[in-house]
């Protein structure tokens, strides 16, 4: 199986958190370029707004949820 087949995400859904910025936010955008409906969260609403922004202007679907993970009230 070609690498690139083993990590199709089409259909699939995605959680990202601490999506704002660095790691999490490249394995967000490379959900979407996979095929992923995807779900970001990060403590920068601003940062969720650009990525979301991002990823709608390339045609794909984002839902954006503030939070901060030590905080399980706001999860």
């Amino acid at each position: 199986v070609p690498a690139l087949e083993r990590f199709a995400l089409d259909g699939k859904n995605v959680v990202v958190t601490g999506a704002g910025r660095g790691l999490g936010r490249t394995m967000a955008l490379e959900a979407v370029i996979s095929g992923a409906r995807i779900a970001v969260g990060s403590r920068t609403m601003s940062e969720l707004e650009t990525l979301r922004d991002e990823i709608e202007a390339d045609g794909g679907h984002c839902f954006i949820h503030p939070l901060d993970v030590t905080d399980v009230a706001s999860i």
